[in-house]
């Protein structure tokens, strides 16, 4: 089933959020062309293609560019968007705490129900002694945060995980997982919990606790 925040002009409004110089424009430029910018401009607004990404032909995506200033222009943006990439640094960890602090209340207060990805960005930078440190930063802002979906990385100027990017944005409006798992947790949602035991006690007819052969080819 597609989810139903699709827009009037049934396209797919992915707003790229976070502070100066974490990446935004230069990952919106390097899926568009293909190419690491060297003079980093914003591009404000590009559709791609349906078929670039493998969507139905009926429905576009588009990569919107903000600014960091608190403006009436970003958070018009805010409220428009089904979906936000929230960018960030993983090598600057005073800009991650301000995903809390900042950027995530003001998503909160301005369009409750918009998912959000959050998008670690210039990995190829990274020491691996950081890891721990990144991972015990952002799992509590999944926990505090419902709108914060999942957590992927990348790197513009390496051209790592950028395709990612649009199909987890894509795939959180079209096909939403946050009623049936936690992506952060790794759990399933209570509901869907309940929905997959009533599932399992229909489907085992000899209430013996365990499905059959004959019991999963009748699922």
């Amino acid at each position: 089933m597609v989810g139903n925040i699709l827009n009037s002009k049934n396209e797919i409004r992915v707003l790229f959020l976070g502070d100066d110089s974490v990446g935004k424009t230069s990952i919106i430029h390097y899926i568009v062309t293909d190419m690491f910018p060297k003079n980093v401009r914003k591009m404000f607004s590009h559709a791609l293609d349906s078929d670039l990404f493998l969507l139905e032909t009926d429905i576009k995506t588009v990569l919107v560019d903000s600014s960091t200033s608190k403006d009436q222009k970003t958070d018009l943006e805010i409220e428009k968007a089904n979906v936000i990439i929230l960018v960030y640094d993983v090598n600057n960890f005073d800009i991650i705490k301000r995903l809390r602090t900042f950027w995530l209340p003001r998503i909160v207060k301005l369009n409750e129900k918009v998912p959000v990805i959050l998008c670690g960005n210039k990995m190829d930078l990274r020491s691996s002694n950081s890891e721990g440190e990144l991972e015990s930063l952002l799992t509590p802002l999944c926990q505090e945060f419902r709108q914060a979906e999942m957590g992927i990385e990348c790197s513009a100027k390496g051209y790592l995980g950028l395709s990612d990017i649009i199909y987890c944005a894509q795939n959180a409006v079209l096909y939403p997982i946050a009623p049936l798992h936690d992506s952060c947790t790794k759990t399933l949602r209570p509901d869907f919990e309940k929905a997959l035991l009533r599932i399992f006690r229909i489907l085992d007819a000899d209430n013996d606790g365990y499905l059959s052969d004959e019991e999963l080819t009748d699922f």
